[in-house]
């Protein structure tokens, strides 16, 4: 056998070892490709739902800012304050579209896409509502802006932050996606690894590495996450102390010793008895060993002297923590300064007692009916002018006092005013009393409203109009006996009780009574010849003017209230009469063909009844001011309590999995080593964590407040 050619076992070594190195390098590339893969899938599942999902949030929390914001420009009445709280909401705008430009380059997927897509036109769809409350409320139509605020608007922020809690809940899914797809890849590179001992190693040196590091990394978040909850805490504005069972503080942040004058040293390892008044120590005491495993959370208002010896009420909700045998072992309490909120309560009892006492002692009748027309509430007036006392009215409706011919319009009318058809509503009607007489009344009715702006209840201002109901028939009977009588406009106008004037079918005044020459504090010589109806500028201004034509070219009577003032009428300077309010009346009189011969019109002062009236509606107006302005401190204190349970309930995570997790672990693995006992303890373990994780869901599902609230899971173990 020839031996080979040196040249050619070098070129066989050469291309063999070329060989073995593109075998290697190909493996190599191929490994490396598919590291590359799980570097970027890894990168995927951590940057697409950590950017994605935070932005999201961000987002989120802007957007309720911004309708915060939103309702101060409806509450505020400075308009530097509406111009502040504009500028925020157009400050979080900003936030939300930067927000909106993170989602929008890092979300995966074109489902991905479709929903910022859809969140960005839902978002850009909130500015014409949000134009409409602010013009609404730079025309002063404060009532129309809270409307559209607390309801269209809060349901567009409501689906607003669905659809932003959409593409959260989508960024991860997609990272489950992503983990899916690695953990494929894995396994293919899992088989090459095999053949490449040596390469495993490496990529497991790298994995180690990688690992160790994301460990440190991982450490050093906790230790600054629990640092964060610690300036947390220290940070709070409430009052937060925890207290052993026997009184003795084991911790108090800043505020709390900044509220009481007091360092962290001296009231560390002291009691709280000192702390509250005297008188109120018992009722504490009292409540606080009322906690227990199924009743772990308090709330207790009572006084306290703060540190510069001024009493305080203050609002406190304790919680206690128990061990595995429902031993209490720490109470923590979180106190919230409540004041302020003590005296709204004590001033608003005393404008409702002015209130009540205006309205008993007014002389027009009020009664006050819920939306099946049951009195709720009648004043001596009223009583008296129907002849029921105020318990006999309470088991009677206002359909019970009213004459039966008047029923059907009056149940219209007033079904109509609940229905929000209308406002208010005015009528004439008769009641029949409890002896049975029947007299005449005037009713002005009106619809009070509650927050979301359906009407709860009716209040109507009654005035008996019996005896000019009685003038009037007198009045008509008059002109019929003295139609032919050249004196019988003179005995009916100068003999009438009432204000009257007659003019001719010009509108001119051309007979006038003593009445009306009182109560306006003019002379005939003044208005007689003179006063034309039709060119009052008080009835112009008043937007009166086509009632008051009608009765002159459709011949119709007319009936209005209006305000009079001293003015001119064209050429008649009445600037010297008296300033009243007045009910008029206006019918034409006819002659035998129907045409139009005088006006007959009649004054009534009601000047007394409109003063009431606005007394009883400033009275209102202040009242729910004050009532907006403590709800709004409120609510201030709520969100920053809510923030505080949030963060709480957050970090409880990961020790709720540990304790769920462990507990399965020996109720699987060591059953059989344990007694009935030991297992009914571990049983508990577990439904106090699932009742925990629990909890944290209410938490996530915007309901903070029940932290506390809600009781723990039982246990059915025996």
């Amino acid at each position: 056998m020839n031996k080979p050619k040196p040249s050619n076992i070098t070129r066989q070594l050469i291309l063999g070892l070329c060989a073995l190195i593109s075998i290697f390098l190909l493996f190599g590339v191929y490994a490396l490709y598919n590291i590359h893969r799980v570097s970027d899938l890894g990168r995927t599942i951590y940057n697409h739902p950590l950017v994605v999902s935070n932005a999201a949030l961000k987002a989120n929390v802007s957007i309720t800012k911004m309708h915060r914001s939103m309702k101060d420009v409806v509450l505020f009445h400075s308009s530097s304050r509406i111009q502040q709280s504009t500028e925020e909401v157009n400050k979080e705008k900003e936030q939300v579209y930067q927000q909106f430009k993170i989602i929008k380059n890092n979300i995966l997927g074109e489902e991905g896409k479709a929903l910022e897509v859809e969140a960005r036109k839902l978002f850009d769809a909130w500015q014409p509502i949000r134009n409409e409350v602010i013009r609404l409320v730079h025309n002063d139509q404060r009532e129309n802006a809270a409307s559209i605020t607390i309801g269209k608007g809060a349901d567009h922020v409501a689906f607003l932050e669905k659809k932003m809690l959409g593409l959260t809940n989508y960024a991860r899914n997609k990272a489950s996606e992503s983990n899916l797809e690695t953990e494929n890849v894995r396994s293919k590179l899992t088989v090459i690894s095999i053949f490449f001992l040596v390469l495993g190693i490496f990529i497991s040196l790298l994995v180690a590495f990688f690992t160790l590091k994301l460990t440190s990394s991982a450490e050093k978040d906790l230790q600054k996450s629990e640092e964060r909850y610690r300036s947390l805490i220290e940070n709070q504005t409430d009052l937060i102390c925890r207290f052993t069972p026997d009184g003795t503080f084991v911790f108090v942040n800043d505020m709390y010793c900044q509220f009481f004058n007091k360092s962290k040293k001296v009231l560390t390892g002291s009691r709280w008895h000192p702390i509250p008044v005297d008188d109120d120590i018992g009722i504490i005491e009292e409540k606080l060993s009322a906690l227990s495993p199924t009743n772990p959370a308090v709330t207790i208002e009572n006084r306290v002297l703060s540190g510069k010896g001024v009493i305080h009420w203050v609002q406190f909700i304790n919680h206690g923590f128990f061990d595995q045998q429902g031993n209490l072992l720490e109470i923590q309490s979180v106190g919230r300064d409540i004041t302020e909120h003590k005296q709204a309560q004590e001033a608003l009892r005393e404008t409702e007692e002015k209130l009540h006492l205006i309205i008993d002692t007014s002389p027009v009748g009020i009664c006050t009916a819920d939306p099946l027309g049951n009195f709720v509430t009648t004043n001596l007036a009223y009583e008296l002018m129907v002849g029921y006392s105020k318990e006999e009215l309470r088991g009677l409706s206002f359909f019970d006092v009213t004459h039966p011919d008047n029923r059907p319009k009056n149940k219209k009318l007033f079904q109509d005013m609940f229905s929000l058809k209308t406002r208010n509503f005015f009528m004439e009607k008769k009641y029949i009393r409890k002896d049975g007489a029947m007299i005449e009344v005037s009713v002005h009715a009106t619809g009070i409203m509650d927050a979301e702006g359906n009407a709860i209840f009716g209040t109507a201002f009654v005035e008996d109009i019996t005896d000019r109901k009685q003038a009037e028939t007198d009045l008509q009977t008059s002109k019929l006996k003295y139609r032919n009588q050249a004196n019988f406009l003179d005995i009916v106008i100068e003999n009438s009780p009432f204000a009257m004037h007659v003019m001719d079918a010009k509108g001119v005044i051309i007979r006038a009574n003593q009445a009306l020459r009182d109560i306006l504090n003019v002379t005939d010589d003044m208005i007689v010849g003179k006063y034309n109806v039709l060119h009052d500028e008080n009835i112009e201004a008043q937007k009166l003017m086509p009632v008051v034509e009608a009765v002159f070219n459709n011949l119709k009577s007319a009936r209005f209230v209006m305000f009079w003032t001293g003015t001119k009428a064209g050429d008649v300077d009445l600037s010297i009469a008296n300033e009243l309010w007045i009910d008029v009346a206006m019918f034409p009189i006819t002659d035998e063909v129907g045409k139009l011969v005088n006006v007959v019109c009649q004054y009534v002062d009601i000047t007394e009844r409109k003063q009431a009236e606005e007394q009883i509606k400033e009275l209102n107006r202040t009242l729910e001011q004050r009532i907006k302005d403590r709800t709004k401190q409120l609510e201030v204190s709520n969100n920053e309590l809510e923030s505080f349970a949030y963060s709480v309930s957050h970090d409880l995570r990961a020790p709720l999995r540990s304790m769920d997790g462990f507990s399965v672990a020996l109720l699987e693995d060591y059953a059989d080593k344990l007694d009935d006992q030991g297992k009914d303890y571990l049983q508990r373990v577990r439904n106090a964590s699932k009742r925990m994780a629990q909890l944290r869901e209410m938490e996530k599902n915007n309901h903070p407040k029940q932290l506390f609230l809600l009781p723990p899971h039982r246990s059915t173990s025996a």
